[in-house]
């Protein structure tokens, strides 16, 4: 059965020149439905703007300052006045802007603004084509939808986070971990929608969003994929000024995450090819060291005085031409960074949260499990076999068994091609599939009560075998289901 519910369509707006949000950005539909043109002012677009829309103002930022300023002293209609004024000289372009945007589009057209009304109704009549329509509710009521469907997805997708010490990858990895999981996985990138990589070092030259901004794009992402399961790096609160949705931020301090390791010189390599080298090429040495040493200062208080000034100390012996692009040469303030800041950091956040581990290794590793876990779902079909619908109690064991000799340490997964059988037992007696290979050759590995209780609720609700199979393909898909460090 899947997690996914999806909710029913709204119903079409009376007037059909109107298009409901939820036919524009349609739940699991990959892409909006529409091309928006949203003709609000740039800087309403730059505080709140809706993924994917084009903006192609009716009023500029100045004209729209003036016909606000009418309004407040001379009412509407004399504000309505002054915008047909205003905009009269620029009306014929603007128009032809419009109409060249529909034109080059494959989908249907809609006009927004901040409440689907003056400005876009407005646009509509200018354009005059009867193929465009406008947003009901404009970008008001896009983002309400939009946030409401961010807080349901979360609620019920299952979560996986990425974690690892300051410098491993994460963010490469997540991207690698695209063309390997399941089409109804999510590779969620906070820090890309946030345009910032979350430390004190991370931000980039064109800055960040608006809060809303992110807030938009980060439900249009999540909206438009519905997963079943959504891979997160573990991230702070904040991702430089911009706050994650509280209910995501819990999210992430609550569930499993998968460790991503590395050397100590493959992380310091990535710390300074990202925040030395690749910086220094888009701008300069100068411009970077500045911005270097200010970030370092900001730090000042918990990475102490004199790690502080030996950090500093070290960041101003490579401020040389012959040096700047060496290695070697930002190595030792890296070392000190990572370790008395960024390393006791993590350490503390993970001592406090003690999450459940679902797998550790380094990035091929990781990658090689995410792989080997999403294409074989033969378990799926050996636990619907075994274990019938409306038969389900949560007093009894579901197990699998592998190989003794695969036998690991707490914490060490079994991948789904070295299970030899599975099945449940309990006081109605007990069902499995045959093992592979002599039994006594294997070890029995119970799976936790946590999960049959989710079972049996799974179970009740529905009347089709496959359900069973379908919802332990969920957790066989992710090594959930086979990581022993989940296993009480």
């Amino acid at each position: 059965m899947s997690i996914i519910s999806h909710s029913t369509p709204a119903p079409l707006p009376k007037d059909p020149a109107q298009v409901h949000p939820a036919d524009v950005f349609p739940e699991g539909g990959k892409q909006s439905a529409f091309q928006l043109l949203d003709v609000r002012a740039p800087v309403e677009v730059h505080r709140s703007g809706i993924p994917g829309a084009l903006s192609l103002p009716i009023l500029n930022d100045e004209e729209r300052e003036a016909v606000g300023t009418c309004y407040h002293e001379h009412g509407q209609a004399a504000a309505v006045a002054l915008g047909v004024e205003l905009t009269a000289p620029h009306r014929e372009a603007r128009v032809a802007t419009w109409r060249e945007a529909v034109a080059r589009s494959d989908r249907p057209t809609a006009f927004t603004c901040w409440r689907g009304g003056k400005r876009s109704g407005l646009a509509t009549e200018w354009l005059s084509d009867s193929n465009v329509s406008r947003v009901q509710g404009g970008t008001k009521a896009l983002r309400r939808y939009l946030m409401a469907s961010l807080e349901s997805q979360f609620a019920r997708t299952e979560t996986l986070v990425i974690s690892g010490l300051t410098g491993c990858g994460k963010t490469d990895l997540l991207h690698g971990l695209r063309k390997v999981v399941p089409r109804d996985v999510l590779a969620l990138d906070l820090e890309g929608l946030a345009n910032h990589r979350g430390s004190a070092f991370g931000g980039f030259p064109a800055g960040q969003p608006g809060q809303q901004t992110f807030e938009n794009n980060l439900a249009a992402t999540v909206h438009l994929a519905a997963p079943r399961m959504t891979l997160l790096e573990d991230e702070a609160r904040f991702v430089g000024h911009l706050e994650v949705p509280e209910y995501i931020f819990t999210k992430i301090k609550q569930s499993p995450v998968v460790i991503l390791e590395a050397t100590q010189t493959e992380r310091v390599a990535r710390i300074i090819r990202e925040y030395v080298f690749e910086p220094t090429e888009r701008s300069s040495r100068d411009v970077v060291h500045r911005g270097l040493e200010a970030n370092l200062k900001k730090l000042a208080k918990r990475l102490g005085g004199v790690h502080m000034a030996e950090c500093l100390e070290a960041l101003a012996f490579a401020d040389h031409e012959e040096r700047w692009l060496s290695l070697d040469a930002h190595t030792p303030w890296v070392n000190l960074l990572l370790r008395h800041y960024y390393d006791k950091l993590y350490n503390r956040a993970v001592t406090r949260l003690e999450r459940p581990i679902a797998f550790q290794g380094s990035a091929e590793e990781v990658l090689a499990w995410f792989a080997d876990n999403g294409e074989d779902r033969h378990l799926a079909g050996q636990l619907a076999a075994v274990w019938p619908d409306n038969d389900f109690d949560a007093r009894q064991d579901a197990f699998y068994y592998v190989p003794a000799k695969d036998s690991r340490l707490q914490g060490s997964p079994f991948r789904p091609s070295q299970v030899r059988a599975v099945g449940v037992s309990g006081e109605a007696g007990s069902r499995e599939t045959k093992p592979r290979g002599r039994e006594s050759c294997c070890q029995r590995v119970r799976l936790p009560p946590q999960w049959l209780r989710g079972m049996s609720a799974q179970s009740s609700s529905t009347s089709t075998k496959t359900s069973s199979g379908a919802a332990f393909a969920r957790l066989s898909s992710t090594g959930l289901l086979l990581s022993s460090s989940l296993i009480p």
